[in-house]
């Protein structure tokens, strides 16, 4: 019995140790590379201003889509509403939830590779970790594809856990994964193609052993699943009178708006999945490039070991991941950090190999400990966003601008012409107009909303980025590179 307490007593501590190890790696490497981190003044990327202004405007008793117009969906802004409540005017919140996001993300996939690597796959952490967080496609921090890194990486482990046990997953792993996906679902639905991919292999396995009752058990314990996650998000809508804003700004919208149909018919639609897939795959390559090329190198290994199963489920995955995410005309660089969650075919491959080639098990972890270290090392000095810690607050428009704001109590503001600067975050405000920024959508239309809000002078104080604004309700206050901010000019009574 002492035997058997102490044999579990150090497996638990085995566990929290690497834990530990994990969740360490993330705050280290999230601290250096996201803007959001509290070496930085501010994280001054429009995205993530959109989202933590309306997180926080969701705490002072604003409805996004009915309030606030903003295109992505729900449940992000709720946890940057999560961020604001530890942190209101800064982004340290959002860090916090950052780093919690990449311990998931780094955990899971540590899982993954554990499957196949045992014990050395604890080298292939920081690895992953540097690889992830410095790809191109990270850009400054706090996208909705980093907040749904930890989903994807727990879809990956559950489909290599279920083919490598050579069987499908448990009822239980499908409602999870329902849940998952329910939440990618409300966070960015374009992602939900990695979804389609991973259900694929095991709808055919179904199928093959003719068991098309489980199928069905699988289905509705997934839609469980969604169902569980979505109905808290319906329920707040439905309250707040504004279930039809959601469905007309966060789908119809973002589907109309932004849906690549240059060519109809049957034929037009296959040519027009050929183009998104071979433009997602460039994509890819630009912004996420270890990504890109670490997953092939996982397919090659798995084809070279005629694991066909595992080879169907990652490339279907791929496939119908930049098939889901690059479906729109518009496309940024940051879609691509969605495929870091694929790095962990190639982390396999690579493991395989350097175990396959070393003579003992010691030499293997002395060579890899050596190389994730000095790569570490040689890739820290070329993290994108290191130079903006030599800012401080002071320097920056934001907070020059956010000094002249606040001395006017209740004051409000609104972001004239360009996604938001990080100028309601900087003076601590909730925007009083629906269109508090310039979207990328029906811009002429949201310029002319803007343009409305000038001539009623809704607001006390407005922003613009490289652009004079001349209008009669407002004079110049002052300018700092770009940007200048307006008064609103009192009437004379």
């Amino acid at each position: 019995m002492i035997g058997v307490n102490k044999l579990t007593l150090t497996q638990t501590q085995k566990k929290v140790g690497t834990g530990i190890f994990i969740f360490l790696v993330a705050a280290v490497t999230l601290t250096l590379c996201t803007r959001s981190s509290f070496l930085y003044p501010i994280n001054n990327w429009v995205d993530a201003n959109c989202f933590f202004t309306m997180g926080k405007s969701m705490l002072r008793g604003l409805v996004p889509y009915r309030d606030l117009i903003e295109q992505k969906g729900p449940v992000l802004y709720m946890i940057h509403a999560l961020g604001a409540l530890i942190s209101w005017d800064s982004f340290f919140g959002v860090y916090l939830l950052e780093v919690a996001a990449a311990f998931v993300y780094l955990y899971f996939s540590y899982k993954s590779v554990h499957l196949f690597l045992g014990n050395y796959s604890l080298l292939t952490v920081i690895p992953l970790a540097v690889l992830t967080y410095t790809m191109k496609s990270f850009a400054l921090g706090d996208s909705a594809e980093e907040f749904c890194l930890p989903m994807l990486a727990y879809l990956v482990w559950v489909g290599l856990k279920a083919l490598k046990e050579e069987k499908v997953p448990g009822k239980m792993e499908f409602f999870l994964i329902g849940c998952t996906s329910g939440l990618v679902l409300w966070i960015k639905y374009i992602m939900l193609g990695f979804y389609l991919g991973w259900f694929l292999p095991f709808f055919f396995l179904f199928l093959k052993k003719r068991q098309v009752k489980e199928l069905m058990v699988s289905i509705g314990m997934i839609l469980l699943g969604v169902g569980t996650v979505s109905l808290p998000v319906l329920i707040y809508f439905a309250w707040n009178g504004a279930l039809t804003d959601l469905f007309m700004v966060y789908f119809y919208n973002n589907i109309f708006n932004y849906t690549w149909a240059n060519e109809f018919g049957f034929w037009g639609m296959v040519n027009n999945l050929r183009t998104n897939l071979l433009s997602g795959i460039g994509e890819i390559k630009k912004g996420s490039a270890p990504a890109f090329w670490l997953f092939w190198a996982g397919i090659v290994w798995l084809a070279v070991r005629k694991k066909f199963w595992f080879g169907c489920y990652a490339f279907l995955m791929a496939a119908f991941g930049v098939l889901g995410i690059y479906s729109t005309m518009i496309r940024f660089e940051y879609y691509s950090q969605a495929f870091a969650c694929l790095m962990v075919f190639g982390l396999i491959a690579a493991g395989k190999l350097v175990l396959l080639l070393s003579r003992s098990r010691k030499e293997v972890c002395i060579a890899v400990g050596l190389c994730a270290t000095l790569y570490y090392a040689s890739k820290y000095p070329r993290v994108p966003n290191l130079g903006w810690m030599a800012y401080e607050k002071e320097d920056l428009p934001q907070y020059q601008f956010a000094e002249i704001i606040n001395q006017k109590e209740d004051a409000t503001l609104l972001n004239y012409g360009f996604l938001d600067g990080g100028f309601y975050t900087a003076a601590g405000l909730v925007p009083n107009c629906p269109m508090f920024c310039l979207l990328n959508a029906n811009y002429d239309a949201n310029l002319e909303l803007q343009n409305e809000y000038l001539e009623q002078g809704m607001v006390d104080f407005v922003v613009t980025n490289n652009e004079e604004l001349e209008h009669s309700n407002y004079r110049l206050v002052t300018q700092c590179e770009n940007y200048r901010l307006y008064e609103k000019v009192e009437s004379e009574t």
